[in-house]
């Protein structure tokens, strides 16, 4: 693990193998573990990148030592890692990852030499007309978690968040340890949901993200979700759309294999350089 010093944040970064930069970002409540087994595949070809995103893991959290956020952002870190870069990097990102990865990548297109997003959670980008329902679901997902969090009712906070994402019956059965490692994120997860009702859909056009992207949803995820990955695949000039069967959310973590041959999947399509891949 490596540490690294940026706009007030003590980033940690979890780098393995040589070769081509691919650069993994994780989703909400969970750190770089989330991609060790994709990236366990590439370690021997690609340089593997896995940061834990503020507040997260090894990374220093979001709020400073008087109470106040941190100037560094997740696109921050992204961005970060990216400048540090010879050379462009594949980016693998999921849900709020896959938002804090177009952040940074749209200062940053020479940068980027691909995206692979599974359902990134860019709720702005949906129409106030075409998709208002699904808008005022999602926005009213993220009020009701900030509420609760600003109440201090932490466990109602995760109760909202974790039963949207994976359903109240999964929630609660879930391990203790689990639920215990959620309660933890609700703050940075609450401040999360206000950073994604400020970002105004008008400010980013990703039309001009011009290299290949992939976009991943899950055969039974939220509607929101689908939506999003709806509206993105029209943006993108160059894009390819996937869906897991019986997936939700978590594909990620439910269902890594079929992440892992999407992914590589994605980084031999035509056009691009093949990969030889280590044998599992």
């Amino acid at each position: 693990m490596n540490f690294y010093e940026h706009k007030g944040a003590t980033i940690a970064v979890h780098e393995t193998g040589n070769g081509p930069p691919l650069l993994f970002v994780h989703c909400s409540s969970a750190s770089h573990k989330e991609w060790r087994f994709v990236a366990s595949h590439y370690q021997a070809v690609r340089t593997c990148l896995m940061p834990d995103l503020i507040g997260y893991g090894k990374t220093s959290g979001h709020l400073d030592e008087e109470g106040n956020p941190v100037e560094c952002t997740d696109a921050d870190v992204v961005g970060f890692l990216l400048d540090r870069l010879d050379e462009p990097a594949d980016i693998v990102a999921h849900s709020y990852g896959g938002v804090a990865t177009l952040e940074a990548a749209m200062s940053r297109r020479q940068k980027v030499r691909s995206l692979f997003l599974v359902e990134p959670v860019a709720f702005q980008v949906l129409d106030e007309n075409r998709h208002a329902d699904t808008r005022q679901e999602a926005f009213g997902i993220a009020e009701r978690v900030a509420a609760a969090e600003a109440a201090g009712d932490m466990r109602r906070a995760a109760r909202i968040y974790m039963g949207y994402w994976i359903g109240l019956l999964k929630w609660t059965f879930s391990p203790r340890y689990f639920k215990q490692s959620v309660l933890r994120t609700v703050p940075k997860v609450a401040f999360e949901f206000r950073y994604l009702s400020q970002l105004d859909a008008g400010s980013r056009d990703y039309r001009d993200l011009t290299c290949p992207v992939t976009l991943v949803q899950g055969g039974k995820s939220t509607r929101a979700a689908h939506a999003v990955v709806d509206e993105l695949s029209t943006q993108f000039p160059d894009s390819k759309r996937e869906e897991i069967p019986g997936a939700g959310h978590m594909s990620p973590f439910t269902h890594p294999e079929a992440i892992f041959e999407l992914v590589r999947a994605h980084l031999e399509r035509p056009g691009r350089e093949s990969v030889e891949l280590r044998q599992c």
